[in-house]
């Protein structure tokens, strides 16, 4: 492996910085330059990628317990990791344990401050808490980082029912419908409300 194995995968990991086997391929081509350090890193990070992969299966595959395990091993692993975090309070946060999903999203946003999802998946939380003012301060950051994002309102619209504002969790409805969230259009044509 030479220098110039080291520069494919680099151009490949610019098109996808998520491509583990070109941070493998980069490392092996490091390790045999001689560039120790270099290949620490890219094997590191492949293999975060690797755990954080095998944590979304898990939750997929509804073993929320699994994913807790193995997210929490590479939140130990590696303390900076914003998604690890996210990832753990999402399903901490689906499993019902909101407040502990809470303090994995504030984790998630001091080391990440412009994450529109751990803003909107700690929003999702508060709401469940019963927060329902900082659910919707949530979603509003989340919209300022992303604002095409039906999802967020959906939710927003949701937060705002619970806190019994059916204007604005209309308006939230609508936004959502136009972005193509079929359950706030399901919802609106069901209602008569057009959009």
């Amino acid at each position: 492996m030479s220098m110039d194995d080291v520069t494919r995968y680099t151009t490949a990991l610019e098109q996808n910085p998520e491509d583990v086997p070109s941070f493998l391929g980069r490392a092996a081509a490091y390790y045999a330059q001689g560039y120790f350090q270099q290949a620490l890193e890219d094997y590191d990070r492949a293999i975060g990628l690797i755990v954080k992969l095998k944590a979304n299966a898990l939750i997929g595959a509804g073993d929320l317990q699994g994913a807790l395990d193995v997210l929490s091993q590479a939140i130990a692993a590696n303390p900076n990791d914003a998604h690890s975090y996210l990832s753990r309070g999402i399903a901490l946060s689906t499993m019902g344990n909101n407040q502990q999903a809470v303090d994995d999203f504030n984790a998630a946003l001091t080391i990440d401050p412009n994450n529109a999802a751990a803003y909107h998946n700690r929003g999702i939380a508060f709401a469940a808490l019963g927060d329902v003012a900082q659910a919707l301060a949530d979603y509003d950051a989340a919209l300022s980082l992303n604002p095409n994002d039906p999802m967020v309102y959906y939710n927003k619209g949701v937060a705002h029912k619970q806190a019994g504002d059916y204007q604005q969790f209309v308006e939230a409805f609508k936004v959502a419908a136009q972005l193509g969230f079929d359950q706030a259009q399901k919802f609106l044509i069901d209602a008569g409300i057009p959009f």
